[in-house]
């Protein structure tokens, strides 16, 4: 069975340049293109992903603004994040039990149901290990409950986050930059080579 890359080998006759530049998407250097059609058509310059951009110079004005807060403004900003926190935590807990419900009620219906071969019997095991998993890893909830944090704690717990973030956003996006330089010039040498 031929694969995407031969397939069209297998139905007609193929240019060399195009098999060649079709193979190249299965590169590491073409991987940002690994969801495109396979006939889409292989850029002449990559563009660094902004998504580590956007989050740095997020980061950095939500560091400079919570820098200039006051202790009264941060006491206001933990309690409300407090109280966001408890709603999450009694949302995620009813969902849990009623998810566990159903889970039981079906692990117990699997458990009273007789196979009807014994060729079955394999197939019963199975649903009940799927439903053991399934209510071991979501059917149980053991988040404690959220604790309160003094206006103090929660501003200094969010500019230690804020620091590590702009700090790990900008050598990501400089390294992306980079990433995108490489396979702009990987195609450029690859397409050189197919001028001769």
């Amino acid at each position: 069975m031929p694969t995407a890359f031969t397939a069209g080998l297998c139905e007609r006759e193929v240019p060399f340049k195009e098999f060649v530049l079709k193979c190249a998407r299965g590169m590491s250097m073409l991987i940002s293109m690994r969801d495109d059609p396979l006939d889409d058509p292989i850029p002449q310059e990559f563009k660094p992903s902004d998504y580590h951009l956007e989050n740095y110079e997020s980061d950095l004005a939500e560091l400079e603004k919570l820098t200039g807060m006051t202790d009264a403004e941060a006491e206001d900003h933990a309690m409300k994040e407090y109280q966001r926190q408890i709603v999450y935590h009694d949302d995620a807990k009813s969902k849990t039990a009623a998810i566990r419900a159903r889970l039981v009620a079906m692990r117990t219906k699997v458990a009273a149901w007789p196979p009807p071969t014994s060729e079955h019997e394999n197939f019963k095991k199975f649903m009940l290990e799927q439903l053991y998993e399934t209510i071991k890893r979501d059917g149980s909830y053991d988040l404690s409950k959220p604790k309160r944090k003094s206006g103090k704690a929660w501003k200094k717990d969010n500019l230690d986050r804020l620091k590590k973030d702009v700090v790990y956003h900008k050598e990501e996006y400089t390294k992306e930059v980079e990433r995108a330089r490489e396979r702009t010039q990987w195609v450029a040498d690859l397409r050189a080579s197919l001028q001769t």
